[in-house]
């Protein structure tokens, strides 16, 4: 199964359908309908009886003539039912049979919304995902991966840097050419951007990745002395790529093996992370994953912990790619303490390993990192744990909020768009317009948002700049800024939304801000 299909699988089967397509016949008129088809059946197949045998002599004299009372209700119906008593029967058994077939067999109706389909099977009303089996089938890949690998307690088997062909070092000094020169890239050179350097594929070299920055022995230093840290203390789930330095062109920069991941996108290694450690069936691997980043990050002082620094691999391991960071931002005195607190987000939001450790696990994790510090790195850690447990107790408190929010909006997929509800739209005029407005671009943003788990709710961003279209349609609706910011906390109170967030220190936002659906 491929990365692509993998990520663009859908989750769940989910109860309680919140979409307009309901099923034309009801389990209730079914019955409904069985009781007097059967009925009918009844008197008719009563009626030719009585009447056959009332033909046979006299003694049934009185029966053949309430017979012949009854079936001239029928309008003629009689003489057939009369003639053909046995077609009774096959009208009572095939009536029976109907209403069997109709209360037990699944009834699938093409939903209009979402290409969703309904399934009432015996009462149990559901929708399903047309593609919720690629969807189960990548959740059980993972699965038995990560748990695969957790039990080997095996290091992942990278094979050395093999040594370039002729013709593909004439594609390495391509890359080192674009490297200089800074313009538009083609098709087959990438261009990724790190916090402190920047990297460069080439399609036709796959599997490698050339880093270009101030100075790359320092960051081979510290990726072996990374890798043989993991030997030492055994943290078989951390996968530190093998790489080494290369010349081309009077230039000295790395060639590093590129790891083979579940998703290069932050907000989904950032699902990832909450699904390993909210959902009780793999817990037991995300605790050990994360107990074994805590004593990397220990003993490395490894600052810049972030989840797309440590995405997850197909083989289940945390890839570590960028261990440098800290080193050279010059905050190796107390490095460790930055990794473990808060990371080095640009925008203000800590992450940091214990901004992922949930608060049950806490006292586990405080012993594990006293006894890989030293006392004066430990004495700086202990005066941040009231705030680190205080924050965590905040996640677990908006866990509970969004879980309340999904069920009330019936979100159960992460690609599932927000269904508008005048009942709920309330205000003014503009203010209606601007919420609805905002569902609108919300629903854009979620369009190809794929997670692998809601615990946390789905992060979106919305611009309302100048160059954005959300700018040119607020205005052609006579909608300001202002009335934007107020639909959103409108949305908010509605239950849209779980929250929103400005990146600047204002109450209000300039331009965009995060929301939280």
């Amino acid at each position: 199964m491929t990365n692509q299909a993998r990520n663009e699988a859908s989750p769940f089967l989910w109860e309680c359908p919140y979409f307009n397509d309901k099923p034309k016949v009801t389990k209730s008129l079914t019955i409904t309908l069985l009781v007097v088809v059967t009925l009918t059946a009844l008197v008719c197949l009563v009626t030719s009886i009585t009447g056959g045998l009332a033909i046979t002599g006299s003694y049934w004299t009185a029966l053949s003539s309430l017979n012949q009372a009854i079936t001239s209700l029928w309008s003629g119906l009689p003489y057939l039912m009369t003639a053909a008593g046995g077609v009774d029967l096959l009208i009572v058994l095939g009536a029976m049979l109907y209403g069997v077939i109709s209360l037990t067999s699944p009834r699938k109706i093409e939903g209009k919304q979402y290409g969703l389909t309904y399934v009432d099977e015996g009462g149990m009303t559901r929708y399903s995902d047309p593609i919720e089996d690629s969807y189960q089938q990548g959740r059980q890949e993972f699965k038995e991966a990560v748990f695969a690998t957790l039990y080997s307690k095996s290091f992942a088997l990278e094979s050395d840097i093999e040594r370039l062909s002729e013709e593909e070092m004439k594609y390495v000094e391509e890359v080192v050419q674009y490297s200089d020169e800074r313009r538009v890239f083609p098709p087959h050179i990438k261009e990724f951007q790190a916090t402190e350097h920047k990297s460069y594929s080439h399609a036709s070299i796959p599997g490698y990745i050339f880093k270009f920055m101030d100075d790359p022995e320092k960051y081979l230093e510290r990726a072996d002395r990374a890798q043989k840290i993991c030997k030492e203390r055994t943290l078989y789930l951390l996968d530190i790529p093998p790489c080494c330095l290369m010349q081309v062109e009077g230039k000295t920069f790395i060639m590093e093996k590129m790891l083979d991941l579940w998703s290069h996108e932050a907000a989904v290694n950032e699902a990832y992370y909450q699904w390993i450690v909210n959902d009780p069936k793999i817990q037991e691997y995300g605790e050990e994953l994360l107990r074994q980043l805590t004593i990397f990050v220990c003993l490395h002082k490894f600052s810049d912990l972030k989840v797309n620094n440590i995405p997850l691999t197909t083989s289940g391991r945390a890839g570590l790619f960028d261990t440098d960071e800290g080193y050279i931002m010059n905050i190796d005195r107390g490095g460790a303490i930055t990794g473990l607190v808060r990371g080095l987000r640009r925008d203000r939001i800590p992450e940091g390993i214990f901004h992922i450790i949930p608060l049950e696990w806490f006292e586990k994790f405080e012993s594990i990192v006293k006894e890989h510090l030293d006392s004066r790195d430990w004495s700086l850690f202990v005066k941040e744990l009231p705030k680190l447990k205080e924050d965590a107790q905040k996640r677990a408190e908006t866990k509970s909020a969004v879980q309340v929010m999904n069920r009330r909006n019936n979100t159960h997929i992460s690609t599932q768009p927000l269904v508008y509800d005048s009942k709920r739209i309330k205000g003014n005029d503009k203010l209606k317009k601007a919420q609805q407005l905002l569902i609108k671009h919300i629903n854009i943003g979620i369009e190809n948002l794929v997670l692998p788990d809601l615990t946390m709710g789905r992060e979106i961003g919305i611009d309302f700049n100048i160059n954005d279209p959300l700018y040119e349609e607020m205005h052609s609706q006579d909608l300001d800024k202002y009335e934007i910011e107020l639909g959103v906390e409108a949305l908010q109170k509605a239950q849209y939304i779980h929250s929103y967030r400005c990146p600047g220190e204002n109450i209000y936002c300039s331009g965009w801000f995060y929301v939280i659906c």
